[in-house]
């Protein structure tokens, strides 16, 4: 989009600057260690995690021309506000030792967002809905016009904004997620160790444990998953399959000590898991280095992020299968 003469935002956050201050110096500034290139500078809060334009929409795709197209970001913004006092009183009740259950429930909601409204989701959401459409029109050539080439699926002007809007702020959807977060086992690890908490432009990072089923039966949905959220340099919220970690049990929503090897865990998570970017207080980037040069591919901004196979009965219709890498 070219043109903007009513908007007044720019850079638009994919993770909230009130967020990102739990991880900066008092003068909001923090390292930035870039995965595409292995390099490490000093960087802002205010220029991190942002996008020129990032949410806004297409006039093309307004009903009414008079709508604003900044409408997404500024719904997300008056989100932050409530956002940023949830934050605070998370981390007061994790330091005294215990997050109570309104404060926590609170806080799945804003999980459930903040893992719909980054870069990465959107490009996993667009991935998937291509690969899907594509694979409906060749499919469909190939039964109905066998002899012809397959057209090519198109986007047209708006339509990933469109689209990732309606994800973000259909309340069923979001609900839904922040529920699946909630029903983990929540446990709060405080790291007071000389390495901070590192945090990305994905901070909602997850990944399945593998799981060795001696009986032969198909492993539940769910079994092995470990999400993990800091909260900032010196507590991160961690959710964990209840079956697998059991043995945390005894400390649902209570605050426990994280040690070096646990630290490593969950920084190492966000390098794995982000697009580009890990943020952190100090530029303490030696672990982020060393996964890069041993997994470059986790090092692309553009890996494929899904896999998407769909088969179609004589009448046109089709089952898809969706799958997204660990």
């Amino acid at each position: 989009m070219a043109d903007h003469p009513k908007q007044t935002t720019v850079k638009q956050h994919t993770v909230p600057r009130c967020y990102l201050r739990g991880f900066a110096d008092a003068d909001q500034n923090f390292y930035s260690f870039n995965k595409l290139y292995k390099k490490a500078k000093p960087a802002s809060v205010g220029q991190s995690a942002q996008s020129s334009y990032f949410y806004d929409f297409d006039p093309s795709t307004l009903q009414n021309p008079n709508d604003d197209p900044q409408w997404a970001e500024k719904t997300l913004s008056a989100l932050e506000t409530r956002f940023k006092v949830v934050l605070d009183s998370f981390i007061d009740e994790a330091r005294v030792g215990e997050v109570s259950v309104d404060t926590a429930r609170c806080m799945a909601q804003f999980v459930a967002i903040q893992w719909l409204r980054t870069r990465g989701a959107r490009d996993a959401l667009m991935e998937i809905d291509t690969k899907q459409n594509q694979e409906f029109v060749d499919q469909w050539y190939t039964q109905n016009y066998p002899d012809m080439k397959p057209g090519k699926f198109t986007l047209g002007p708006g339509y990933e904004q469109a689209l990732h809007a309606e994800l973000m702020f259909d309340y069923d959807h979001v609900i839904g997620i922040a529920k699946r977060f909630w029903n983990l086992l929540w446990v709060v690890g405080r790291n007071r160790t000389e390495h901070p908490f590192y945090t990305s432009d994905e901070p909602v990072a997850g990944r399945r444990n593998p799981v060795i089923d001696e009986t032969s039966q198909p492993v539940p949905l769910g079994v092995g998953l470990e999400y993990a959220f800091p909260l900032n340099s010196e507590f991160a919220l961690v959710m964990l399959d209840r079956r697998m970690f059991s043995g945390l049990l005894p400390y649902e929503r209570k605050t426990m000590e994280f040690g070096p090897e646990g630290v490593e865990r969950y920084n190492a998570l966000q390098v794995m898991k982000s697009t580009q970017y890990v943020f952190c207080l100090k530029g303490d980037f030696d672990l982020a280095e060393r996964l890069c040069n041993a997994h470059p591919v986790f090092c692309d901004p553009y890996r494929d992020r899904a896999q998407v196979d769909l088969t179609l009965d004589q009448d046109g219709i089709g089952s898809v299968s969706v799958e997204l890498p660990d």
